[in-house]
């Protein structure tokens, strides 16, 4: 069945249809953009002993160009892969650390375009708490100044707690290497490097990466500190990116543990241009192209005396 676009009515209701697709999608990105909340800092260590308590801020920024209301919250966290992704709930078993933090909100939570709102809690330990790592998230969320109805953004950042219960625990780690292959075409070398954390509590790791050629000139070093949660295994990667055609280099990796600092085994990398491998390429296909041409090319019989 065919249907007319000369029909008022379809016609009102398509134009409207396409009117709303090009709208509302700006109209959100707008939205976020005017709404730009930061915390800082993104994180804090608290070292409590079993039946006490401590407190401590966490300041939140407007830096867009809208006020809008903030509200404050508290959630489990725990980390789940190799790359840490953030959960936000209770693992079965576990303590929920997050019912400890009692937030002090101020009364007024409108915050105003380059205004910043203080947020203070305090950390109660129970007391006959086993020692050990323990964690939760404070989330600050925004809602529009007079938002009742519509489309309403919302944007929400976090501040994650890392507290330890004081007492005797366990502090041990490992250090390995991640997958690195030795010959690399892509022109951009990822070094990930596989922190384990066997102890109680957590740790932060300094991990660095640096790259020299075969001369033994440095081309490449990068270092930062990460935590580590008890009994996961986390990868920290950098990326090199290499302008030169071709090349052989040696890949150091070193970081560090509650025992000391591990320095891994160096690993010799070649890499090559992509770029450079289509030009070899051609240049093989034009070689063989002549030489198959010449070979086939009819001799002209010699001429008898």
């Amino acid at each position: 069945m065919r249907v007319s676009m000369r029909q008022p009515r379809l016609r009102v209701i398509l134009v409207a249809a396409f009117g709303l697709a090009l709208v509302l999608p700006s109209l959100a990105s707008a939205a976020t953009d005017r709404q730009h909340i930061t915390i800082t800092p993104s994180s804090a260590a608290l070292s409590i002993a079993p039946g006490a308590s401590d407190s401590d801020t966490m300041a939140v920024v407007n830096q867009g160009s809208d006020s809008f209301k903030v509200s404050a919250s508290v959630s489990p966290y725990h980390v789940e892969g190799l790359d840490y992704d953030p959960q936000f709930t209770q693992l079965p078993g576990t303590t929920d650390a997050s019912r400890w933090v009692q937030l002090h909100v101020p009364a007024d939570t409108t915050l105003a375009p380059g205004k910043l709102l203080n947020i203070d809690y305090t950390v109660r330990v129970p007391a006959g708490t086993q020692p050990g790592g323990y964690y939760a998230v404070i989330f600050a969320e925004t809602t529009p100044v007079g938002a009742t109805q519509g489309v309403i953004t919302h944007n929400r950042v976090g501040e994650i707690l890392y507290m330890t219960v004081k007492g005797a625990v366990k502090e041990a780690g490992s250090v390995t290497a991640g997958g690195l292959d030795h010959f690399n075409t892509s022109g951009s070398l990822t070094i990930p490097t596989l922190v384990r954390n066997t102890g109680g509590v957590h740790f932060k790791s300094a991990v660095t990466v640096t790259i020299k050629n075969l001369f033994g000139k440095q081309v490449f070093e990068q270092a930062d500190n990460r935590y580590v949660l008890p009994q996961t295994e986390r990868r920290v990667s950098f990326t090199w990116t290499n302008q030169v055609p071709i090349g052989i280099y040696h890949v150091s990796r070193q970081a560090t543990t509650p025992s000391g600092t591990v320095h891994l085994p160096d690993t010799l990398v070649v890499m090559i241009q992509p770029w450079l491998i289509v030009l070899i390429i051609i240049a093989i296909i034009l070689v063989v192209g002549a030489i198959l041409r010449k070979v086939r090319k009819p001799q002209e019989p010699k001429k008898k005396a």
